[in-house]
């Protein structure tokens, strides 16, 4: 018989977004499946609208507004598949991928976590653009790899077992939720393996209710990156110390921009501590060479307004 698979949706205010994935997730072609959603409290009739299925595949669940990790944990508690696929209310499935990833799974690693890449729209999935930051093959240094790039979560089907054995998603963290539940499944022993196939569309909105469209404070990241960081397996090889050490200065890059220098410098002083002769190991040769012609500041100011300029043009397309 062929494994259950759980699909697991976490809702929180998503009623323009929810029919969409949902039909992506009903209309699979494979058969042993589930779908699960979580209403994390939403305020904005979601919960009327998910109750308005009947389909038997169909479980729903509500709580209290207790953030996405919570919700996920939620359906992976009451989950019954042997392997589950996370996806976020406003993205979409790809058709077929289901049977797809289960039939990687047949031909792959023996207990690897199988993955492929995502898909950018805006609008319609129609008006797609690669995701730039796809992991495309599996290597010795791969904890590096996961540091300083990420599989995001719809892109892997899990082993609910593995999932569990890790405690799911840290509750502690509000965002990089993903990121921080790769890492600590690859450095607590389980392997990945990477296939070339199309598995989701990530959509692009500027929704508040977007956890990645979020001005988050520096207090709040510098918590984030701190708690996952104590949180994983210890691992003190330099190339991924140096791989943390770029994360934190390039959070702190963000922070520049938008709490000024005094802020930005604990980032940078956390980053230079953590690989004192390193610490510029993966800054890109353009930043680099920036930094030598401009100086620290001037660079990221005029990388965010450019980069501001282009979203407002995506999005006034549609």
């Amino acid at each position: 018989m062929s494994p259950r698979v759980s699909i697991i949706i976490p809702c929180y205010n998503s009623r323009e977004f929810i029919a969409e994935a949902l039909g992506s997730a009903l209309s699979q072609n494979y058969s042993n499946l589930e779908v699960i959603v979580v209403d994390d409290g939403s305020t904005d009739n979601s919960w009327d609208l998910i109750s308005e299925y009947s389909d038997r595949r169909l479980h729903i669940f509500r709580q209290a507004n207790k953030g996405a990790c919570a919700a996920r944990n939620l359906g992976l508690r009451n989950a019954t598949g042997d392997y589950v696929k996370f996806l976020d209310a406003d993205d979409v499935l790809a058709e077929g991928v289901i049977s797809e990833q289960v039939a990687q799974l047949s031909v792959a690693e023996p207990g690897a976590i199988v993955f492929g890449y995502c898909l950018n729209f805006i609008g319609s999935i129609s008006n797609t653009e690669a995701y730039p930051k796809v992991i495309r093959e599996v290597t010795e240094s791969f904890s590096v790899t996961l540091v300083l790039k990420n599989i995001l979560t719809s892109c892997a089907i899990y082993p609910i077992g593995y999932l569990r054995e890790v405690a799911g998603f840290d509750q502690a963290v509000t965002s990089r939720q993903e990121w921080a539940l790769n890492l600590k499944l690859f450095l607590s022993g389980f392997k990945f393996q990477y296939f070339d196939s199309m598995i989701y569309y990530r959509r692009l909105h500027d929704s508040e209710f977007r956890i990645s469209n979020r001005r988050h404070q520096s207090a709040t990241e510098m918590k984030n990156l701190d708690t996952i960081f104590d949180s994983l397996p210890e691992c003190n090889a330099p190339d991924y110390l140096a791989a943390w050490s770029y994360v934190y200065w390039r959070v702190g890059r963000y922070i520049l921009l938008n709490e000024g220098k005094r802020k930005a410098k604990i980032f940078f002083d956390k980053s230079k501590n953590l690989s004192p002769y390193n610490y510029k190991k993966y800054w890109p040769k353009s930043y680099r060479l920036s930094v030598s012609v401009f100086g620290l500041y001037l660079p990221d100011r005029i990388q965010s307004t450019l980069m501001q300029f282009y979203r407002r043009m995506q999005y006034r397309k549609y």
